[in-house]
């Protein structure tokens, strides 16, 4: 066999290259893709109250928690680095509206007011728990119980208007007496009113509760027998940034696919959404 020339020793060796090319690109494609515009060049603006774990939280100086390991991953898809801006709970959504920052991921619950303003990809299940003091006498095992007593709470929670509907149609068309709540700043706050008797109860998010029961396991108790108003909790931007959102809702879908999210759902003791339930929200973007 003839030795080929090098007329055609290089027109295979440039076909060989740009077979390469294609296929590194193939590889590749989160890299190729353009980063989706953001509030600061190159970087993923998230806001999130830091004083709410497990979900994030300030440890050792840094932002932790699911939220935050969650955002990174998500960050990292893009090609981004995640930057946390500490807010907070009731000035999340009016900063995100406002651009302070890219996106909110801070335990907010996926509820029909917020969907009309933001645009969720919901990343877990959650619900409320009643949290009391140890040693209390008044132990309520649900919500309806709650009549006549003070109740402690985060400024601008979802379950707040509903607690107030129970007020209203039950506890007084019961003649039981009404629901009083008490808002403050951050969960821990809430916490020390419970503790000073400035509460008979605290609404909290369940994991939270659970995770203030693994640190201080003889200092509080949950007495509700089973979830209360369960609910998605969901990541969300202002839909004014469709592109950031489709984006960030593929690299949701690839940690999902990778199996990233669920050794974060695992490790942090979450409970999962399924694809359906992610379906029916992300449809509804605007």
């Amino acid at each position: 066999m003839p030795a080929p020339t090098i007329s055609k020793r290089l027109t295979e060796l440039k076909s060989a290259l740009l077979a390469a090319t294609f296929a590194v690109v193939a590889l590749a494609p989160h890299e190729a893709a353009a980063a989706p515009q953001t509030v600061k060049e190159n970087t993923l603006s998230v806001g999130s109250d830091l004083t709410y774990p497990p979900f994030v939280y300030m440890k050792d100086g840094k932002p932790a928690g699911f939220d935050v390991e969650l955002m990174e991953g998500i960050a990292k898809q893009l090609g981004l680095a995640a930057e946390f801006k500490d807010t907070r709970f009731t000035s999340l959504i009016t900063g995100a509206r406002a651009n302070h920052f890219d996106v909110i991921a801070s335990a907010l619950y996926v509820t029909p007011e917020r969907q009309k303003i933001l645009n969720f990809i919901p990343y877990i299940k959650a619900g409320s728990s009643l949290l009391v003091l140890k040693d209390a006498k008044f132990r309520p095992a649900n919500e309806k119980e709650l009549c006549g007593k003070i109740i402690g709470s985060m400024q601008g929670a979802s379950w707040l208007p509903k607690l107030k509907a129970l007020s209203e149609d039950y506890c007084a068309k019961n003649n039981l007496g009404a629901i009083e709540t008490r808002e403050f700043d951050t969960d821990a706050q809430v916490t020390q009113a419970l503790r000073s008797g400035s509460v008979d109860v605290e609404f909290m998010d369940n994991v939270v509760a659970a995770e203030l029961l693994k640190k201080f396991p003889d200092d509080y108790a949950v007495t509700s027998s089973a979830l209360i108003y369960p609910i998605m909790v969901g990541i969300a931007t202002p839909p004014q940034n469709k592109e950031l959102f489709n984006a960030m809702s593929d690299a949701f879908a690839q940690m999902r696919k990778d199996g990233s999210y669920d050794a974060l759902v695992k490790t942090y003791g979450m409970e999962p959404v399924t694809d359906d339930e992610i379906k029916a929200v992300v449809s509804t973007a605007q």
